[in-house]
């Protein structure tokens, strides 16, 4: 498992937990070369409102033994990349992200670290609501804390380069403060 300490250098003007954001989301369960066999849950996101404004973020996250840890997260905000990093111990760095919407679908363009992914996604059938409570297991100054969010919005099932997914229409979203693990 990657962890990444937040940088030293950083100033105190960061946006500090909690987190209140909103936006919308296409999320899918895709195999990684991290661990054999891995499952990993990958989430592609625009962040319409935040703390830190607009912006985009790719994120994977897969199960470990202190539980489910988000092990690569790549932002278009640089303010969003040090508040994660300061607040969380998310693993955030930079990354030329594209969020375009084409009659019925959504491609995601992700351009990272000398890597290049498109995701191209289509919704299909009636929107439902969908509510969640969880957590990540991240690393903090050298410690293990938990993420805890929730999230509520409407979300429809989506082919995601050709993997059922889901496609998050709209959500509130809270990222509260990190707590001991």
């Amino acid at each position: 498992m990657s962890t990444h300490a937040p940088d030293a250098l950083l100033s105190n003007d960061v946006a500090l937990p909690p987190w209140d954001l909103s936006g919308a989301a296409l999320v899918m369960l895709q195999r990684v070369g991290l661990r054999r066999g891995a499952i990993a849950v990958v989430a592609l996101v625009r962040y319409d409102a935040s703390p830190v404004g607009v912006y985009l973020e790719r994120a994977v996250a897969v199960m470990t033994r202190r539980g489910p840890s988000v092990v690569e997260m790549q932002v278009s905000s640089f303010d969003s990349m040090r508040g994660g990093r300061r607040g969380w111990g998310y693993p955030k760095t930079m990354g030329d992200l594209k969020w375009r919407e084409e009659t019925k679908a959504v491609v995601f363009d992700a351009r990272f670290e000398n890597r290049s992914r498109v995701y191209r996604s289509r919704a299909f059938g009636p929107s439902f609501p969908i509510a969640v409570r969880a957590w990540s297991a991240q690393t903090l100054n050298e410690k293990s804390i938990r993420a805890p969010f929730t999230l509520r919005g409407r979300a429809r099932l989506a082919w995601m380069n050709r993997r059922l997914g889901v496609f998050v229409e709209s959500f509130a979203m809270c990222v509260s403060p990190p707590v001991a693990a």
